[in-house]
């Protein structure tokens, strides 16, 4: 370094002598020392200006190559490249009220069930393999609350005196159209394309990764403390229904996320409430498919989940079934789904 900086004032004080027609030889100059003293001086500016260069040119590539994070405003609408599972976005509705989204990277998985899966329907073969891209889902099913900013009026009810109707418990009582037009407010209040989720997007979202029966594991004991369902609480109250060994405390619906989520940091994917997916129901096709959405018609939609007062058997990931998209139910509810994120 100090042979670098050496050289330098050398090379200053040539074109100092030469700009003042004044030659380097000993002593003979009077102007030795003022031509000395700037070389120095235009020596040490060169050697402070040199890194504060070098670390706007590295500024000014990072800015240009760096992923974007979700959310800023040259966000790809094509895909995410910067988000991560489990990843979450906040979207606000208003009033302290605001609605969570979580990343679900895209991949590759087998869609339906093995006939060698207990309880397991024909309607939930072929198995066949789907490839999704990446997109946001609902962290829970959209509540009472949430869907209240949209239709103040709305009310859940309630199923033989126990109450449905709390703001974080899942809304209920919503066709197909009703979610569908919750989807299409937020849509228009956020300026993101909000959706139902496709029915693959869901079963996809559900497994979390996983090939059993449920993101827990192939028994009934394995939704243990992750699922409301009829259980022992449910048992005490209709004795006639089938139910689920353990208690959990709940006779109908439960406040959204009390319960643990899956792998993918979703919560009730399984229990509380059925959900709505965007789909027409249908029979399945063979092969492999990528982003697949359904039947482009039919008379029901699908919905998903298992909710709170059924039976082992249709709490699995995997499980399938249709209604009329006017069908209101106090079961039946839903999640939203964003893809692509702008």
């Amino acid at each position: 370094m100090f042979d670098f900086c050496s050289a330098l004032c050398k090379l200053f004080r040539t074109i100092l002598c030469y700009w003042e027609n004044e030659k380097w030889i000993g002593g003979c100059t009077m102007k030795k020392d003022g031509i000395l003293l700037k070389s120095r001086i235009m020596c040490f500016v060169i050697l402070c200006l040199f890194p504060l260069i070098a670390c706007s040119a590295e500024n000014k590539t990072d800015a240009t190559t760096a992923p974007v994070r979700p959310g800023d405003s040259n966000q790809s609408t094509e895909s995410n490249p910067s988000a991560r599972s489990g990843e979450t976005r906040s979207f606000d509705l208003g009033s302290s009220v605001s609605l969570e989204m979580v990343w679900i990277p895209g991949g590759t998985f087998q869609m339906g069930s093995p006939s060698s899966e207990s309880g397991r329907g024909s309607n939930e073969g072929p198995v066949h393999t789907v490839e999704l891209d990446g997109f946001w889902m609902g962290k829970t099913e959209v509540m009472n609350a949430q869907f209240r900013k949209f239709r103040s009026s709305h009310d859940s009810g309630s199923y033989e005196g126990n109450c449905l109707n709390g703001d974080n418990q899942p809304v209920v009582s919503v066709s197909w159209e009703d979610a569908k037009a919750f989807c299409d407010w937020l849509a228009n209040r956020t300026g993101q394309p909000f959706t139902l989720p496709t029915e693959a997007q869901w079963e996809y979202a559900c497994r979390a990764g996983t090939a059993t029966a449920r993101f827990t594991g192939d028994s009934d004991a394995s939704l243990h403390g992750y699922a409301n369902a009829a259980d022992a609480t449910a048992k005490r109250k209709w004795s006639n229904w089938t139910c689920f060994s353990w208690d959990d405390g709940y006779a109908v619906s439960s406040p959204v996320g009390i319960f643990k989520a899956n792998q993918f940091g979703l919560y009730d994917m399984i229990g509380n409430v059925w959900e709505w997916c965007a789909d027409w129901y249908g029979d399945y096709i063979s092969g492999r498919q990528e982003n697949p959405t359904g039947p482009s018609s039919g008379p029901t939609r699908v919905f998903r989940g298992g909710c709170w007062f059924i039976p082992p058997k249709y709490c699995r990931s995997a499980y399938r079934y249709g209604v009329t998209p006017e069908r209101r139910s106090r079961d039946l509810g839903f999640r939203v789904c964003l893809s692509p994120v702008r």
